[in-house]
């Protein structure tokens, strides 16, 4: 009651207020991740429920990282300064510190004393900081730090007494509505607040779906909406009455999908894309679905970013769905959509071709052949508990060890036993916040089809260069590796990481191709149901629009044009 009556004077523009409130940040159902961080390549700035926060690199020899979705992190050396809104002051602190902190006290700007510390770094603790005098700002510096290479203090989130009129745009802690906000179009949803639940009354247009992204559009905008769906659209569908969430991914306005208000929509001709030169391409066409032609793709700083040239200039091109291949080379066709990484444009490849069809075509459904990921950038995919995670003490990333792992995806099995340093799950919140699977020294996995099934294709994606070309020092029982790639005829396959020549590996992800031998005996095709699925393996509901398409009836399946 507190907050909601802090709120209305806000709004209202009182002139005071009769008691101080609780203001917590991040605010409930929030992370720090949700809001907006920039930075000038040495220290970032964000604004949160109001209240101006600056991560100061200063003296710390550690380089910053932006606040994620669990704490914010203040090396030693480093400073951080909380500023209230405008006509807002602030009495007291608790800080609530996460208890991967290494950190055992801090130092207060003028003004603030620093009181006792409940808890400890095992399971986390508070600590409370209080004014003998109402304040605008604290800055908080000089880590008393344990002798550990990882020195930080990690704020989990912090409740702060304050009271003020807020005139000059402030407020505290909003309610958040319970009901979705009804919008009429893109724009007016992206306009929403971070965390408001919306519902779109009219139609919007699906432009490409793959894996967990929906790019949408209507006349007024675009938007990538990110999260599972068990509902499949095609290119040009009309969908309206979804409910997503609005978020934010590295300063750019998304949506969350809400799954189970996504139907069957009504289909309309295939969105296509806009055909351009490099040169052309800027950071305000965030969402935008292009296509470049004749262009010159080069491998970049990693194994997923690539440079993609024309006569008029260059851009990074980043593989952002690992199952989509980018090779290198001249004379290709890129359908992709803008992005940007670092305020910077950049494209995401959604297909390319060389002139005679698709450089990566999918394995087309129909027969006995399927696939299974192991996504291990999506840990919860593979049941993994990602509160588990332990600071790894030396970098400032997470970790989860794992002397002996399994994971199974749609009946493929992959075991890992290690000898030696334990294999791991891996987080690198400084890298786009990617996890990663990491193998060591001596370790040995183990990929087993399912019951009846054998492996065919184990295409593995390594996190840099250097992982793949320790992957190739690997010793595999059966099958020909290249290039990433394990071509074979088996139930299974062990791969043993060598003591000598062999090193680290670190996994984004692993994609099984496997097949059952003895097939499915004595189904009459001509009375299977007939489904239709595009290029990149993902199945058409609805009216089919003229294109290619392949077409599968019981075991059969072949590429058809539709006209």
């Amino acid at each position: 009651m507190k907050k909601l009556l802090l709120s209305l004077a806000l709004v209202l523009g009182v002139s005071s207020l009769a008691s101080a409130v609780e203001v917590s940040l991040p605010a409930e159902g929030k992370k720090w991740s949700d809001y907006t961080w920039n930075t000038d390549g040495t220290n970032f700035t964000g604004e949160v429920e109001g209240y101006s926060i600056l991560l100061d690199k200063a003296a710390s020899t550690s380089t910053l990282v932006a606040p994620d979705q669990y704490s914010i992190r203040v090396y030693q050396g480093a400073k951080i300064t909380f500023t209230t809104p405008a006509d807002v002051t602030m009495t007291q602190i608790v800080l609530n510190i996460d208890k991967l902190s290494k950190a055992n006290s801090v130092t207060a700007s003028a003004g603030w004393t620093v009181g006792e510390s409940t808890g400890d770094n095992t399971t986390g603790w508070t600590l409370t900081l209080t004014a003998a005098a109402p304040q605008t700002s604290i800055t908080l510096e000089g880590l008393d730090n344990v002798a550990n290479a990882a020195k930080q203090l990690r704020i989990a989130s912090m409740v702060i007494t304050a009271s003020g009129t807020g005139t000059g745009g402030g407020s505290v802690n909003p309610p958040t509505p319970t009901e979705a906000v009804e919008v009429s179009d893109i724009a007016t949803a992206l306009a929403q607040t971070t965390g408001t639940k919306v519902k779109f009354t009219n139609d919007v247009t699906v432009v490409f779906q793959h894996q967990s992204s929906l790019y949408l559009q209507d006349a007024t905008a675009k938007v990538l909406a990110y999260g599972a769906l068990t509902q499949t659209y095609a290119s040009g569908t009309k969908i309206k009455g979804f409910e997503a969430t609005v978020a934010e991914y590295k300063g750019n306005k998304q949506l969350t999908p809400v799954a189970e208000t996504f139907t069957e929509g009504t289909p309309g001709a295939a969105v296509e894309p806009t055909l351009m030169q490099i040169e052309e391409v800027s950071a305000d066409m965030l969402y935008d679905y292009v296509q470049f032609k004749g262009v010159e793709i080069a491998a970049g700083a990693n194994a997923r970013t690539f440079t993609m040239s024309d006569a008029s200039g260059s851009i990074q091109l980043y593989q952002n769905w690992t199952d989509i291949e980018v090779p290198t080379g001249s004379g290709f066709t890129v359908t992709g959509f803008v992005g940007t990484f670092n305020g910077v444009a950049q494209i995401y490849a959604a297909s390319v071709t060389d002139g005679s069809g698709p450089v990566n075509p999918p394995v087309e459904p129909g027969g006995d052949a399927k696939t299974a990921t192991f996504n291990f950038n999506d840990p919860a995919s593979l049941g993994v508990d990602v509160n588990a995670k332990e600071d790894d003490g030396t970098t400032g990333n997470y970790k989860i060890d794992y002397p002996e792992a399994t994971f199974t995806v749609d009946g493929v099995t992959l075991h890992t036993v290690a000898s030696g340093n334990p294999s791991r799950m891996y987080q690198q919140p400084a890298k786009d916040n990617v996890w990663t699977f990491r193998i060591y020294k001596n370790s040995v996995t183990t990929i087993s089809a399912p019951a009846g099934c054998k492996l065919a294709e184990v295409l593995f994606n390594t996190q840099t260069t250097t992982y793949a070309t320790a992957l190739g020092n690997c010793v595999f029982s059966t099958g020909t590796f290249a290039d990433g790639k394990l071509t074979l005829d088996a139930a299974s396959v062990e791969i043993s990481n060598p003591a000598t020549g062999g090193a680290t590996i670190g996994f984004n992800s692993i994609t099984v191709t496997f097949t059952d031998p003895s097939g499915v005996e004595g189904i009459e095709a001509e009375n299977a149901p007939v489904e239709y699925f595009n290029l990149q393996g993902v199945r058409v509901a609805g009216d089919i629009t003229p294109g290619l398409y392949i077409r599968r009836q019981g075991n059969s399946a072949v590429k058809v044009i539709v006209k």
